[in-house]
């Protein structure tokens, strides 16, 4: 019975020396719980006094206040032991970063690696690709010049970017292009104009019709000229319309012929030199092939200029970097229409 007295009155004791320091607190805790949390508090205390620090006092310390008063603790011990390892091993120890600057510093490193992602990405994919990546930094409310300076860009992909971004949001894909087409109005006036008078002639004979649907039929018409000078002739009529040598071909209608077998153009022309000419007008150029000769030949050009024998003649590279500078703003991915002539055995057809 004494020996149970004498263990109550330890618990009282306790008790009371711990609700002094709880005093700011709801929560209640049974003897053991306090006796423990008595003895940790003793052991830190003794732990702190070896190592030179000021005990902990939780009296009077309000529950918010707690949190910021053991993290200035933890900060003070710590630096207090770095100090005598320091001054131990004759050496200085690196700051330690808190929680704050850690996660600052690995979002950082977290983005270089995504930009390195990036710009390995670039480097090896379509425009349209480029502009759909660079949708990434631009939802980061980067500058334009940001953008363009660290992945090393140019502007044209740039805005792009921030404008898809602003239009259509995250990672979206650009539309794609088909080319410049040609309005109905434009096309209906070419047409039109092959079957006028003035460039064709209606022919004569009972037979010289052509099929243009199930029993529909159309008169041939016998153009008056070839297509390039007919060209000439709308271009003159025409000076502000658009239109190149082989849109304009591919619009003549299949009534209006040319002079020659069926209605065919029978021409004799050097393949390589004319689809050279397709292929600008399919580019949609508004430079005709002599301007493009222009950069590569002396101006008047003779025979030893087209024969390359001249020492005077520009080089390559001005008509290089003048095409260039023309696709600057396609894609891979862009859709290019063009003609071709090609060898028949009889005969080369347009």
């Amino acid at each position: 019975n004494k020996l149970l007295k004498i263990k109550q009155i330890d618990e009282s004791n306790v008790q009371n020396s711990l609700n002094t320091e709880d005093e700011d607190h709801d929560v209640e805790f049974t003897p053991a719980e306090l006796l423990q949390k008595r003895n940790v508090i003793a052991e830190l205390n003794s732990s702190f006094h070896e190592i030179g620090c000021s005990p902990m006092k939780l009296h009077a310390l309000g529950e918010h206040s707690r949190s910021f008063y053991g993290k200035e603790k933890l900060q003070r011990v710590h630096e207090t032991v770095k100090e005598k390892i320091q001054n131990v091993l004759e050496v200085d120890l690196p700051e330690e970063k808190n929680d704050v600057e850690k996660s600052v510093i690995k979002k950082s490193e977290d983005l270089d690696k995504l930009v390195d992602i990036i710009k390995n990405e670039l480097s090896g994919t379509s425009r349209r690709k480029q502009i759909q990546m660079l949708t990434i930094p631009a939802s980061l409310m980067w500058s334009r010049r940001k953008i363009k300076e660290t992945f090393n860009i140019s502007d044209y992909s740039v805005r792009k970017a921030q404008k898809l971004f602003k239009d259509q949001g995250f990672l979206a894909e650009p539309a794609r292009r088909n080319g410049k087409q040609l309005s109905p109005d434009i096309i209906e006036l070419v047409k039109k104009f092959y079957q006028l008078d003035e460039q064709s002639r209606i022919l004569p004979g009972m037979k010289d019709v052509v099929s243009i649907g199930k029993k529909v039929y159309e008169k041939k018409r016998l153009i008056l000229c070839n297509l390039g000078e007919l060209y000439s002739n709308f271009k003159l009529e025409y000076p502000n319309l658009k239109i190149g040598l082989s849109k304009f071909c591919s619009l003549r209608p299949k009534w209006c012929v040319l002079a020659g077998a069926s209605g065919t153009h029978l021409v004799c022309v050097c393949t390589i030199h004319q689809n050279v000419i397709l292929l600008i007008h399919g580019a949609g150029f508004e430079e005709e092939y002599k301007q493009l000769m222009s950069y590569i030949v002396c101006e008047g050009a003779g025979r030893e200029c087209m024969l390359r024998h001249c020492d005077k003649c520009p080089s390559k590279d001005n008509l290089v970097q003048f095409l260039q500078a023309k696709f600057e703003d396609c894609d891979d991915e862009d859709i290019v229409e063009y003609n071709q002539w090609v060898s028949t055995v009889f005969d080369r057809s347009w």
